[in-house]
């Protein structure tokens, strides 16, 4: 996010079909993609990622954004992110205390750049871990750009004739 990329996601090297997912979107993405893959390494991080991955804690641990749903979790969907109208930060709540309900919890916006680096920062385990794609955009690529930049020169110059240019006398003597 902080270098602008127009694909920002994120999966666990165990989820086989989220990861897919994930990997097809990015695939199929026009731009630049960058995809955060926590994954085991028996050698230096054996189990790093146990504390929000492991099958009986990851219902409780790990928020799965999709856009246009509401960002809940918990092995029955009852908790859930909203935003502290006092502080403008995150925050968790569970659906039913203090008359939270589910149109309290932020829709996920895809689109969304601050939301987007909001849930890429949120610090766990004070927070689950956002899994998925947070941020995607489409907007012009450096090579369609380039390419649009060089049809417009052809239709207003015409096309380039090299031996045309050298025999203009235009030319240098060193």
């Amino acid at each position: 996010l902080g270098c602008n990329a127009s694909f920002v996601a994120r999966s666990v090297d165990v989820e086989a079909q989220h990861l897919c997912d994930v990997l097809r979107r990015a695939a199929a993405h026009k731009g630049s993609a960058f995809i955060e893959i926590y994954q085991n390494c028996n050698v230096f991080n054996d189990l790093a990622f146990e504390s929000f991955r492991a099958k009986e804690v990851k219902a409780e641990r790990q928020l799965r954004v999709q856009h246009g749903k509401p960002m809940l979790f918990g092995a029955q969907q009852e908790k859930g992110l909203r935003v502290d109208p006092k502080t403008l930060q995150l925050e968790v709540v569970t659906m039913g205390e203090n008359g939270v309900t589910e149109a309290d919890v932020i829709v996920h916006d895809e689109t969304n750049s601050t939301l987007a680096s909001m849930l890429a920062r949120m610090p766990f385990p004070k927070f689950p871990v956002a899994l998925g794609v947070l941020y995607a955009v489409s907007r012009p690529t450096y090579d369609a750009t380039l390419r649009e930049q060089r049809q417009n020169a052809l239709k207003r110059q015409g096309k380039p004739d090299l031996q045309k240019l050298l025999e203009s006398g235009n030319t240098w003597q060193v």
